[in-house]
């Protein structure tokens, strides 16, 4: 029809409106709602609301309870375990209760560690001064001083140290005493907002200098085996630091605060 009425017109015009609203609506809550179809996707529950925020679903929810989602809760630590073992390699019946499991997972995976330990000498490169520069808190921010202090001291001597030349004993010695003094700070439930700083302080100083050792291979299929090795032993890391060894759940929330930033160094967990 050529001509519309006005009556037509303003109904029209009402229902624009109103498909704009929800267009609007969706797409604020866009991001709760791609976090939900990421969870369903890996098995685990999410409330039906945060899928499809229709009347249907929120009623569904509201019916549900707080029941309902403490079974959730269980079932989505069961399923995150799950998931775990599956990435690091264990059987799906090992308990993560204790550093047994994780000590065995990085034991399979380290093989080209020996390798490398082998390798003389590994001379510094400006990208690696330059990482490890990088990696400065910024006299900006204020109350940082005591946390500019503690890592100017680290990062100057391993810049020195680097400068040098290391062995690649050396440098995996000074790689696992970074990760496990990171690992013990993000371990503390009560660690402050400073501590996790000076963690991923370490953490960002052991990736550098694992990168310098990949600058010093120069055998192409040990520098490949070696770096596969190191994505499997930081997923292993990072789930070794979001368990709490006495009841064996590994913490998702823990996972997604150690890898933020960092998303290839988790696996399938990192929701």
């Amino acid at each position: 029809m050529l001509f519309r009425s006005a009556a037509s017109e303003a109904t029209e015009a009402r229902a624009l409106a109103q498909a704009q609203e929800r267009s609007a609506a969706a797409f604020a809550k866009g991001p709760q709602t791609d976090a939900a179809l990421e969870m369903q996707r890996l098995g685990l529950i999410a409330n039906p609301a945060d899928l499809q925020p229709t009347t249907g679903t929120k009623i569904l929810s509201a019916i549900a309870g707080p029941r309902a989602e403490e079974r959730a809760i269980k079932a989505n630590q069961r399923r995150v375990g799950e998931i775990a073992r599956q990435d690091m390699g264990l059987p799906v019946e090992e308990s993560l209760a204790g550093k047994g499991a994780f000590d065995r997972a990085e034991a399979a995976a380290a093989a080209p560690y020996n390798e490398v330990r082998s390798i003389p000498r590994i001379d510094a490169t400006p990208e690696s001064v330059a990482a490890l520069e990088a990696l400065r808190p910024s006299e900006s921010i204020i109350g940082s001083k005591l946390l500019r202090n503690r890592a100017d001291k680290l990062i100057d001597e391993a810049v020195v140290k680097l400068q040098s030349g290391m062995s690649g004993e050396n440098l995996l010695d000074n790689i696992r005493s970074l990760r496990q003094k990171a690992s013990k700070i993000y371990q503390n439930d009560n660690a402050s907002p400073e501590q996790i700083d000076m963690a991923n302080v370490y953490r960002g100083m052991a990736k550098t200098l694992e990168q310098a050792i990949d600058n010093g291979i120069t055998d192409p299929d040990l520098l490949r085996r070696f770096q596969s090795a190191r994505t499997q032993l930081a997923k292993i890391h990072d789930y070794r630091d979001a368990t709490n060894f006495n009841t064996g759940i590994v913490d998702a929330a823990k996972i997604a605060k150690i890898t933020a930033g960092d998303n290839s160094q988790i696996g399938r967990a990192h929701v």
